[in-house]
Parts: structure tokens; C-alpha cells; sequence
């Protein structure tokens, strides 16, 4: 399969044609602050040429963020994807995750997962 990748001092972004596999990078000494939040989209559209696609976020790595930042995904960021499947590796990113589904009301479809292929299979309803 071919694929693209974009890397910027926060995310590792992967374009698989069919959804974008965005995982964090190992920053967890910093905070994750507006600024670089709204860095990660514009480098993702920019990576796309502005194509949306369905994204699989990988928040393992996902370092410490503010409200804003959680308010800015939920909302303003939705425009960079159709749908957004989280992807979860332990108990406390579960519980981070599902935290913020129920506070940030998410503008597109947004849904929890522990199993990557299960969570390409649901984006799949999504991609163009």
C-alpha cells in the first residue's frame, strides 16, 4: 500500500487514501497549548491539500492540554475531518477520551476504540 507521511514536532500523520492515521509523538514534558493545536490542523490540511478525510487519532502519547485545546478539537478543528475515531490503548486514555466526548460535544461523528482495524472498519462508512 502507499502511503504519505507528515511529521511536525507533535504528530506523526499517515495518509493510508482512505483516512489519515494521526498519532501523537512522545512530547510528554510539554503541554499541548492553542498555538500548536491549531499548528497540527493547518500542517494536516496542508499535508491533505485541504481534502478531509476520516482521521484515526492515536492519543497514547497524547500529552497534557488545556480546555481551550479540547474545546478547539471538538469544534473548530472538525473542518480538517469527517469523522474521527479515537484510538485508545489503556484504562486512563478511555477515561481521557470518553471525558472529553461527553464535555466537548464533538461536531462529527467521534467514537471511542482499542482496536485499529475495528476502527478503520467504522470510518469506512465515511470515506469517499
Amino acid at each position: 500500500m502507499s502511503m504519505n507521511v507528515f511529521e511536525n514536532e507533535w504528530v506523526i500523520i499517515e495518509n493510508h487514501k482512505k483516512y489519515l492515521y494521526v498519532c501523537f509523538k512522545e512530547n510528554n514534558d510539554m503541554e499541548l497549548d492553542i498555538q500548536s493545536a491549531k499548528k497540527i490542523i493547518d500542517d494536516s490540511l496542508k499535508f491533505t491539500n485541504s481534502k478531509i478525510f476520516p482521521v484515526i487519532n492515536d492519543i497514547k502519547n497524547m500529552p497534557s492540554h488545556t480546555r481551550e485545546v479540547r474545546e478547539f478539537f471538538a469544534g473548530q478543528a472538525s473542518r480538517s475531518a469527517v469523522a474521527n475515531a479515537i484510538l485508545v490503548s489503556n484504562t486512563f486514555n478511555r477515561v481521557m477520551a470518553s471525558f472529553f466526548l461527553s464535555l466537548s460535544k464533538p461536531l462529527i461523528p467521534t467514537k471511542i476504540f482499542s482496536d485499529r482495524e475495528k476502527a478503520v472498519e467504522w470510518l469506512s462508512k465515511f470515506s469517499s
